[in-house]
């Protein structure tokens, strides 16, 4: 599929002269409007702009939901730990974010654990994910350093990829009927 299939556009796939965002008829299409300045530079950029103005600002509602739905799609299921890893900052800050808004917990017993290639700055990385969750570096838990595979991947996350734990069946059991109630058929629309 060519590229101009998937990005989206900066005018309305309708025409009615929106050029940023038609909320009528959804994501614009590409090329831009030849008068208009503020146009993003390229497809990529069209396509963050329509996304960050048609999302704006989360409700406590939207969050809720979309914290569930990161932990329904990454999350660990096995009851009574609550455990979400991923390698991007901003997942992480949006997972701690819900958890703190949405659940009773003890800031003593949130855990982090770093999966970290050797050779890769430990103490920068600790430094990194404690900014990041606002968890102190003395609630790190000893990190998993991995011993590079070039034949497996070449790519290594300077910051390694951060585990954040949390130890409790009640917190576990809500986050879990949060996803079933997300993921069941009566909720969809249609």
């Amino acid at each position: 599929m060519a590229k101009s299939a998937v990005w989206p556009r900066a005018q309305c796939r309708v025409g009615c002269g929106t050029w940023s965002l038609c909320r009528t008829h959804g994501p614009p299409l590409a090329g831009g409007s030849p008068t208009d300045s503020s146009a993003p530079s390229g497809p990529i950029e069209a396509a963050y702009e329509w996304g960050g103005k048609l999302v704006d600002r989360l409700s406590e509602r939207d969050l809720l939901i979309a914290g569930t739905a990161l932990y329904a799609a990454e999350g660990a299921k096995r009851d009574g730990l609550v455990i979400f890893a991923n390698s991007d900052p901003r997942m992480i800050r949006m997972f701690i974010v819900w958890l703190r808004r949405f659940f009773v917990i003890d800031e003593r017993r949130l855990r982090v654990r770093l999966y970290l290639h050797e050779g890769l700055g430990l103490t920068g990385a600790i430094e990194f994910w404690s900014e990041v969750t606002a968890i102190p570096a003395g609630q790190f838990v000893k990190p998993y350093r991995a011993v590079a595979d070039s034949s497996i991947r070449s790519t290594k996350h300077p910051m390694g990829c951060a585990s954040i734990v949390y130890s409790s069946s009640p917190v576990h059991r809500q986050i879990m009927g949060l996803a079933a109630a997300l993921l069941t058929s009566t909720c969809l629309p249609g």
